[in-house]
């Protein structure tokens, strides 16, 4: 007979970790959360092409997919059950690198928020944060119809970095007006130029900014 015995690490679990060290609070450090290119950041949806009609599969090579891009292609309501679910959780996690460093910003001195630096990073985060909601909208609410949008269901809009508030869905016109501002408010902060091709600039707010109204169908402001 095996017998385990079984103990439990009394008073380390209770210990409150410095803050200092888990949460970033210069600027370099809040660039390397929105630099994180290859695991969070500019990382787009997969879901959304095989969901298309640009993409067209013969009859005779469907069943030969997988299961869960058959459901995709299919527009079924099956839920996906592989790693393309990361489509629903990646751009939840650029909201949250954003939502720190936007709030990381605040505290810091008056003098500093005067600096193009602070600006471009903060340009930078409203600019990712509309990114990733956009990317949700596109790939889990209905198509925007502004005569419904006040109706139809939205995303869950978290603007802060708290994971554990509760909130509800917001209306699909309460996410696009929350994109639209995001996107507004970035564009007098960011550069004209970015330092780094990955780094947002004016032009690429600008680009995303009409992106979202030709989607929305809004064909005076695109």
């Amino acid at each position: 007979m095996c017998r385990y015995i079984l103990s439990s690490c009394t008073g380390i679990l209770d210990e409150k970790p410095d803050k200092a060290l888990i949460t970033p609070t210069t600027v370099a450090e809040l660039w390397a959360m929105l630099d994180n290119n290859l695991q969070v950041m500019n990382q787009e949806p997969s879901q959304l092409d095989p969901s298309s009609d640009d993409v067209l599969i013969l009859d005779s090579r469907l069943a030969t997919l997988d299961e869960d891009l058959i459901r995709l292609y299919t527009w079924s309501p099956e839920p996906i059950n592989t790693a393309l679910n990361t489509d629903w959780s990646r751009p939840y996690e650029q909201v949250l690198f954003a939502n720190v460093v936007l709030s990381e910003l605040e505290n810091f001195p008056s003098i500093e928020k005067n600096q193009q630096d602070w600006k471009a990073l903060k340009g930078s985060a409203l600019f990712y944060r509309a990114y990733a909601f956009f990317s949700l909208a596109r790939s889990f609410c209905l198509g925007y119809n502004s005569a419904t949008a006040d109706n139809t269901p939205g995303l869950v809009l978290r603007l802060e970095p708290a994971i554990d508030l509760p909130l509800g869905r917001s209306t699909l016109k309460q996410t696009f007006d929350q994109i639209l501002e995001d996107l507004e408010n970035s564009l007098p902060l960011l550069n004209t130029q970015a330092p780094a091709k990955t780094r947002p600039s004016k032009a690429a707010s600008y680009a995303l900014l009409s992106r979202v109204y030709l989607y929305m169908g809004d064909f005076e402001r695109s």
